[in-house]
């Protein structure tokens, strides 16, 4: 790779820059070209010509510029430069033979053909090839001259060599201009040695995929003047790309030049850089750049400049300070650790290098430790532990590996041990660069970062180090730009080897007294500072892992001197992967029980299984801001009226211990409170009541929790949480000056009716009620819950039962289609439930099943406009089976066609269908014309068959159990092939339409048959015309079901009922009728607001049929475990957070972020919980499940994706825009009441 580059050393260039990580392959060559020919002959015309030109085209050349040169032997500098060059040009001009040293280069040169591979391209400068083949002309008296004065032998060779040169295609020089040869010749070479390049780019791990993934940016063939950075971590791997990419394209450029680590030319000065820029293109040692600019010199020239390892603005704007500065197409590429620097300079082409991904770090470092060579046994689980080290830089798995090779069993292991204290010095220097640039705020940020909050959340983050003075928000923004750490889904995060970098700083400020470090964090070192007593004032933050520990002493002389203890920390990352009761730690944990330590300074508080029964009796911090105390023996926090100004976070959950909450009056700052099962928690404080900044309230599974105070002062809250309260009987009344909640969870509780004032909490995005058995109805007050998104009521076993009993059947009031913002309603297992109202057209999502009572929908619960409804294990419905068949033909006429464009195109070729049904049934619908047993079904359509009036399909799939039951949701997909292998268009060919609201059923058992309808829109292809025959097969993602039939029906509009489009195509399936159709189709038209609207059913002629009774068994066993409420659905469906309990990833005594905050917009927007104060809790509410679940090992917080609002969808209302006049809609009727009649009668017939 490296004989591409301009500069005078290429390998030296490599060397300088310190994230290089080239291959060993690409060390092989150190030139691209070599130079032979006969100095008097062409040195000052044609090669002296020929190599200025290969020069200014990026490729490194050598030739010799020894004027006078004797003896026989060529010297060993040539013979090197002959075997390190990928191609040899030969220039054979009149006098060539003439010289012994040429003839002798000749030989080495057609040496390297054979053993190397090389290239060799002769020019015959005004000689004729012939006169070179056969030894004849010059040549031939040349060689007798030699053969009167040399051995026989090695005159023999010369012959040999210049016969077998002359054979080769080369250029031949007679009667035509020096310049064009010279063009050809240099574009030729380029192009070979770009395809050499190319394999040798493929042979860099993991480069393949960076080039692919930067060449968009590059837009090479686009006319404009573009820059581009390349941004990374030290040692990630931009300066190989950037000279990989630059080898790849250099020659598609008048000028490059590839700059290597300008951060280091820049301390000789601006004059200087400027300079060095000027002449590594234009190959002038004598410019002056008082008089000559880069903008003067580069202004109309297409030029490829690769500007490396950028550290300072100023670099840039001497180098490369505008786009007018270089001619139309040129390329700048930068590489630079600092993001800001490229922001600043108004770079808007930006390329992030990421780690190797496993496979890739793996083969990379096979490749320095073990030659290309797999492990042997012995060293496979050694190479994992290297490789994990390493966390994906090339620079460190290039650095070890080497340091590895050849290295026996006893020493990997040695040098293992090691690294866990000390990290090697190689990559510590290269890494450490990063960290010298910050200023001194800015370090600390990073030193805490990387000793006490890796993997936390972003905004907790700021929160803290904002109380303990540094300058957090920008601090943190210049960390993430400098690649010292990044944000993954709202979580700080840093790679391993900057955390070793930052711990090994801190570690050298002190090597061998620990007690006089800042932070601390090895187990073995902070033992030694408690027990010996040597901690000091030095000491800001202590995380403390007790894995592995017996026992361990706690006394408050170990803690005397710390005074300016900041952070703390106490966990056994070994007690669990949770906070539940078997998660008592290993270790015991000796403490007095008047124990005490300095808490001015404390900003965060986290100890785990915390022994005492309540803080010290003189704790009070007014600095501290996060108490945090899972698994806890407190009883109460803390006893009396204490000033906690600064507090805005307290969790306890699983203190099982814990009977009340403290005195909140004196802690008016407080924003989240977690007390989630706390069992023996019976007593909330009534300061509770009067938090007004508390956002977030989590009481979940407090089983002993009779009475919740009243929230009418609540004004900030934003979610609370009362799951699993099984004693808790009523919800209080909601103020009207509660503008802010948007969260309500009472699942599991024993409430039997929620208060009218309901309506008042206006902002609500989700209201869970699963699992209410004791509710009975919901207030016609709902209604007014215009930005519900998510409505649980699964589980409610009683739901409908006081209605059922007086003949009413508005268990749900029928005014929920007011709900204009509502994504998903769950009705499933409410087993008194028999009727279902119009919902809103915004529904994405309806599972009502097993709902064994249930017997009258409103057609708007089955068909919704962009979704799914799901009625599995409702025997009930079987005689509106018709009703809802037609109903999926009314839906058919109210998609948005440019949305199912976008969708379609997006998607394809698997494309989520848009809407449909499940419920259940054993035969396909009279009405589908094509039909069959089994999965598949063809049909045959006609020339016209695709005109203005299609609609669509409506596809239908009987799906039956194979073994006895389906326990688990199943996805249906429906592929169509339109068998024409001559269509090109890609919309003619394969697609497979899916439906993964069948998903929903994961907990439902399905024992007996169930049919799906789904609607499958226009294609919008003009060569759908072109379609002769059409095959649809049929299948589920489930081993556990079946598909026993199928049938398709395509759906016209306005038409006259004919069918001149498809062929009728008879099977000897026979159907099976459920009944009668109940109700008019023109009484569904009317509450569809479709009077204006005609359809035109493609339908065969009807037909009698025979008829056989549905085995259908309407008091089946409904097995069913009701279905997680928190479940994220397949689409993003409806604002459904997940129910995860995994608050934690490495660090289980961290707010969580995934199920403790989300982040959500309402139509307009802006932040459905407006919150506008500082801190961790801007833009964010507390989640489901405050701190439940922990894991083994480090430390840290797992956040899950937040669902944003779909703002297109909400209150979107039906699309009623096809119309005709009013004479139009009456024929309509009487003629559709004619067939509707006849078709009728035929059935009774």
């Amino acid at each position: 790779m490296d004989g591409f580059s301009s500069c005078s050393s290429p390998r030296a260039a490599n060397n300088t820059a310190a994230s290089s990580s080239t291959a060993p392959s690409s060390s092989d060559w150190e030139y691209a070209v070599f130079i032979s020919f006969r100095g008097k002959d062409t040195r000052n015309n044609f090669t002296g010509h020929l190599y200025k030109a290969l020069d200014r085209k990026g490729i490194s050349t050598f030739m010799d510029d020894k004027k006078l040169r004797t003896g026989e032997e060529i010297s060993p500098t040539l013979v090197t430069a002959i075997q390190r060059s990928r191609c040899s040009i030969i220039v054979l001009s009149e006098n060539y033979a003439s010289s012994k040293w040429c003839l002798e280069e000749l030989v080495k040169i057609l040496e390297c053909k054979k053993t190397k591979k090389q290239r060799v391209v002769p020019i015959f400068y005004n000689v004729d090839p012939s006169h070179v083949r056969n030894q004849t002309g010059s040549f031939g008296e040349a060689l007798a001259r030699h053969e009167e004065n040399l051995k026989i032998k090695k005159v023999k060779k010369w012959r040999k060599a210049l016969t077998e040169v002359a054979n080769l295609s080369g250029w031949h020089l007679v009667n035509r201009s020096e310049a064009e040869l010279i063009t050809e010749i240099v574009a030729d070479i380029s192009k070979s040695l770009n395809c050499a390049l190319l394999k040798n780019v493929r042979n860099l791990v993991g480069m393949d995929s960076c080039i692919r993934e930067l060449e968009p940016l590059l837009c090479l063939e686009s006319s404009d003047v573009r820059m581009v950075g390349i941004w990374g971590m030290g040692g990630i791997g931009k300066t190989t790309l950037a000279r990989a990419i630059y080898e790849q394209i250099s020659n598609q450029f008048e000028d490059c030049c590839f700059l290597p680590n300008v951060g280091d030319l820049a301390r000789k000065g601006e004059d200087y850089l400027e300079k060095e820029l000027l002449w590594m293109v234009l190959k002038d040692e004598n410019i002056d750049v008082a008089t000559t600019s880069v903008k003067a010199r580069f202004h109309s020239k297409k030029v490829l400049i690769v500007v490396d390892n950028v550290n300072h603005r100023s670099i840039l704007k001497i180098l490369a300070g505008e786009l007018d500065w270089f001619g139309p197409q040129s390329r700048i590429i930068i590489t630079t650790r600092d993001k800001q620097i490229l922001t600043m300079h108004g770079v808007n082409y930006v390329y992030q290098v990421k780690k190797l991904q496993d496979d890739k770090a793996i083969e990379l470092f096979n490749r320095y430790a073990f030659r290309n060579s797999s492990p042997t046994k012995d060293f496979v689980v050694l190479s994992h532990h290297v490789i994990a080290y390493a966390q994906g830089l090339p620079l460190a798995l290039e650095v070890l590996g080497s340091s590895l090779c050849k290295k026996r069993k006893e020493e990997w292991e040695c040098a293992l041990k090691k690294l866990k204290k000390i990290p090697d010095m190689e990559i510590q220097r290269v890494l450490e660069t990063s960290f010298d640039e910050l200023d001194d705020d800015q370090k600390n940020i990073f030193l805490d970062i990387a000793f006490f909050f890796n993997k936390v959340d972003k905004m907790i983050v700021e929160e803290v180090l904002n109380s303990c003075g540094f300058s957090s928000i920008s601090g943190i923004k210049t960390l993430i730009d400098k690649s010292l750490i990044s944000v993954f889904k709202y979580e700080l995060h840093i790679h391993d080897l900057l955390q070793d970098m930052g711990r090994e700083i801190v570690r050298r400020t002190s090597p061998n007294e620990p007690g006089k470090r800042s932070r601390l964090w090895m187990q073995q070192d902070i033992c030694q500072i408690l027990e010996k007593i040597t901690g000091t004032d030095t000491v800001e933050i202590i995380d403390l892992d007790l894995r592995g520990l017996k026992e361990i002493h706690f006394t408050t002389e170990a803690f005397a001197e710390m005074t300016k203890l900041r952070l703390l920390g106490i966990y056994d990352s070994s007690s669990g992967s949770n906070h539940s009761e078997q998660g008592e730690m290993q270790c015991k944990v000796h403490i007095p029980d008047d124990f005490k330590f300095h808490y001015d300074e404390l900003r965060y508080l986290y100890w785990k299984n915390y022994p005492l029964t309540s803080l010290p009796s003189d704790f009070k911090s007014k600095n501290l801001v996060y108490i945090l105390m899972p698994n806890s023996h407190v009883t109460q926090l803390w006893v009396g009226n204490k000033v906690f100004e600064n507090l805005i976070y307290v969790n306890l959950v699983y203190s099982k211990y814990l009977t009340e909450t403290p005195d909140f009056s004196r802690a008016t700052n407080l924003k989240v409170l977690s007390f989630a099962d706390c069992i023996q928690l019976c007593k909330i404080h009534s300061s509770l009541g009067d938090l007004s900044k508390l956002s977030g309230l989590n009481l979940e599974n407090c089983i002993n929790l009779e009475h919740f105070p009243g929230v009418s002062q609540l004004v900030s809250l934003k979610i609370l949480i009362l799951s699993g309260c099984s004693k808790l009987e009523k919800f209080p009344d909601i103020s009207q000056h509660m503008p802010c909640l948007s969260m309500l969870y009472l699942d599991g509780t024993a409430i039997t009716e929620l208060p009218s004032s309901i309506g008042y909490a206006t902002q609500l995005v989700l209201l869970d009620l699963k699992n209410c058995t004791r509710l009975q109805s919901l207030p016609s007050s709902i209604s007014k819950l215009t930005l519900l998104g998510t409505l649980s009521l699964s589980g409610c076993l009683d739901l409908g039962k006081r209605q059922a009993n007086s003949g009413n059947l508005d268990a749900l009031p029928r005014i929920l289609d007011r709900l204009c913002g509502l994504r998903k309603l769950e009705v499933q297992n409410c087993s008194s439930l028999r009727a279902l109202p119009a919902l809103p057209s915004s529904l994405e999502l309806v599972n009502a099943s097993n709902c064994p009572s249930l017997e009258y929908i409103s057609p708007r619960s089955v068909f919704i406009y962009s979704g799914g409804s799901i009625f599995g294990n409702c025997f009930q419905l079987k005689k509106y089976r018709n009703k809802m068949e037609s109903h999926l033909r009314i839906m058919a006429t109210h998609v948005d066609k440019e949305r199912w464009r976008s969708t379609y195109d997006q998607q394809y070729p698997n494309i989520q269908v848009p809407f449909s049904t499940v419920f259940p049934g054993r035969t396909i619908p009279d009405w589908f014309m094509h039909h069959s047993k089994g999965h598949e079904v063809d049909v045959e359509v006609a020339p016209n068959w695709y005109d203005s009036n299609f609609l669509g399909f409506t596809v239908s799939a009987v799906i039956a159990p194979k073994d006895g039951s389906i326990k688990k949701g199943w996805s249906t997909y429906c592929d169509l092939d339109s068998h024409d292998p001559d269509l090109e268009f890609k919309y003619s060919r394969v697609c497979s339409f899916t439906d993964a609201h069948t998903s929903q059923l994961e907990d439902t058992t399905i024992k007996l048959d169930h049919l799906w309808l789904a609607y499958v829109p226009s294609f919008f292809s003009s060569n759908c015309k072109k379609w002769s025959c059409i095959k649809f097969s049929f299948s589920t993602n489930r081993k556990s079901c079946i598909v026993k039939r199928c049938g398709v029906c395509p759906v016209y509009m306005e038409g006259d009922g004919s069918n001149e489009g498809f062929g009728v195509q008879t099977s000897n399936d026979n159907h099976i009728d459920d009944g009668n159709p109940s109700g008019s189709v023109l009484d569904d038209l009317h509450e569809w607001g479709l009077e204006d609207t005609t359809i035109r059913r493609s339908l065969a002629q009807a037909r009698p049929r025979e008829s056989v009774h549905e085995d259908v068994n309407d008091s089946v066993s409904q097995d069913t475990i009701i279905r997680s409420f928190h479940e994220a659905e397949p689409r993003g469906i409806g604002y459904s957070p997940t129910n995860s309990h995994a608050w934690y990833q490495e660090r289980p005594w961290m707010p969580p972020n995934p199920d403790h905050y989300i982040r959500e917009r309402n139509p307009a927007g802006g932040s459905v919980l407006d919150d506008h104060h500082e801190g961790i809790l801007e833009d964010t509410i507390i989640r489901r499940r405050s701190l439940h679940q922990g894991y083994s090992s480090g430390i840290g917080c797992s956040p899950t994706d937040s669902h944003a609002w779909d703002q297109e969808r909400l209150g979107r209302q039906p699309n009623l825009s096809i119309s005709n006049s009013e004479t139009g809609i009456w024929v309509f009727i009487i003629i559709f009441s004619f067939l509707f009649l006849a078709h009728i009668f035929l059935w009774s017939g």
